[in-house]
C-alpha cells in the first residue's frame, strides 16, 4: 500500500528532515509538506492524506484547531494523525485521545523514536483498536461503588470526582486529566473506594482488558497514568 504523508509546520528544517526520514523508511511514499495551518488544512481536504503529522504551534491556523477540525469532517475519520510539540496541552491530549486516532511526540525526538509513532499509527489504521466511549455522570451521582468488579478504567476528561469509603472516610479527589479506577486493575481485586462526581463530568471510559495496549499505543495516557499514581 502506498502512503501519503502531509508534514505541516512552519519550520524549513524540521519539515527538509522529517520528509528525509519518510522517504527513507517509505520509498514509495508520497510526502506533502505546508508551512502553516491553514494551508495545511487546505491540502487535507483536497487530497486527503494517510497520515498528517502537524506542528502544535503554527501562524494562522493553530495545530490544535487543525486537528479539531479534521476529527470534525466525516469525510477525513481514516486519516491519522501524530502531533508535535514541545508542550503540548494536557486538557487537549485526553480531548483528543477519545478520538483513538492521535498520537503525541514531544521535541525534541530521534528518528527511531518517530518510526516507532508511525508505525503504530499505520498499524491501527483500519484495524480493531478497541473502541472508546464518552461517558457524562451529574453532580451528586456515583461511578461506582466500594466492592464492585473492577471491569474499566477511566480517564477524566472534564469535571471533578471524589474517592471515599462506605465508613466516610475521604480518599481523595480526582480531577481532569487523572485516572480513576486503574487501582482495581492493577491489583486484580474489588473496588478500593466508591467513587461520586462532585460536579458535571465528563469520562473516557475503557474497558480494562484493553488498557495495556492502550498505554502502549499512547504515550500521552501513560504520562497522565504516571501523574495520577505518584498522587495515590
Amino acid at each position: 500500500m502506498k502512503h501519503i504523508f502531509l508534514i505541516i509546520d512552519d519550520d524549513p528544517e524540521a519539515v527538509e528532515i522529517i520528509s528525509q526520514w519518510l522517504r527513507k523508511q517509505f520509498p514509495t511514499c508520497t510526502v506533502y509538506t505546508a508551512g502553516d495551518g491553514r494551508e495545511g488544512w487546505a491540502k487535507v481536504k483536497n487530497a486527503p492524506p494517510t497520515l498528517v503529522i502537524t506542528d502544535l504551534v503554527m501562524p494562522k491556523l493553530s495545530g490544535k484547531e487543525l486537528v479539531q477540525n479534521i476529527c470534525a469532517d466525516k469525510s477525513l475519520q481514516d486519516i491519522m494523525i501524530i502531533v508535535v510539540s514541545g508542550h503540548p496541552e494536557e486538557e487537549f491530549q485526553v480531548e483528543a485521545a477519545a478520538t483513538n486516532r492521535i498520537q503525541f511526540l514531544s521535541k525534541p525526538f530521534r528518528q527511531n523514536i518517530f518510526l516507532e509513532a508511525i508505525d503504530r499509527a499505520l498499524s491501527s489504521k483500519g484495524g480493531k483498536e478497541p473502541k472508546l466511549t464518552l461517558k457524562k455522570i451529574k453532580a451528586g451521582e456515583t461511578l461506582f461503588e466500594e466492592g464492585d468488579r473492577g471491569k474499566n478504567v477511566y480517564l477524566v476528561k472534564s469535571g471533578k470526582l471524589r474517592a471515599c469509603k462506605k465508613s466516610g472516610q475521604i480518599i481523595g479527589d480526582i480531577a481532569a486529566n487523572e485516572f480513576v479506577g486503574e487501582m482495581a486493575h492493577f491489583s486484580g481485586e474489588p473496588r478500593s473506594a466508591s467513587v461520586i462526581a462532585l460536579e458535571d463530568s465528563e469520562l473516557i471510559e475503557i474497558e480494562s482488558d484493553h488498557l495495556d495496549l492502550l498505554l502502549f499505543s499512547k504515550p500521552a495516557w501513560s504520562q497522565a497514568l504516571m501523574k495520577t499514581l505518584s498522587k495515590r
